[in-house]
C-alpha cells in the first residue's frame, strides 16, 4: 500500500484523484453517503454492504454497576450503543494479509 487513509478528508481526495471528479464533488458525495449511513442507523435500520460491514444499533438492557467514586452500586438504565461487524470474507483477507 502506498499512501494510508487517515481521515475523510485524505479519502476525499483519494476518491478524486482516483475517479477523475472534482475534490468538492467527491466530497459531496461521501457527506451525503455518511450522513445517509448516519441517519438510516439512526433510525433503527440496520445497513449491510456485503462483503464488507454491517451496522446498526442494539438497545443495551440495565445493569448493576459500581460507581468508585462513591463506593455504591447502582443501575446503568437501558440504552442505545451503535453495532459494526465486518464480513467473514473481509476479516479474512485482513488476516491473510497480516
Amino acid at each position: 500500500m502506498d499512501k494510508v487513509v487517515n481521515n475523510k478528508n485524505d479519502l476525499i481526495r483519494e476518491v478524486a484523484a482516483s475517479t477523475g471528479i472534482s475534490i468538492r464533488q467527491a466530497e459531496e458525495i461521501i457527506n451525503t453517503f455518511l450522513g445517509m449511513m448516519q441517519q438510516k442507523v439512526l433510525a433503527g435500520q440496520a445497513i449491510s454492504i456485503k462483503g464488507f460491514f454491517g451496522m446498526r444499533y442494539l438497545r443495551a438492557r440495565s445493569k448493576a454497576v459500581r460507581d468508585f467514586e462513591n463506593g455504591i452500586q447502582k443501575q446503568s438504565g437501558d440504552h442505545l450503543r451503535p453495532k459494526c461487524k465486518f464480513s467473514e470474507s473481509f476479516v479474512q483477507k485482513i488476516k491473510e494479509k497480516g
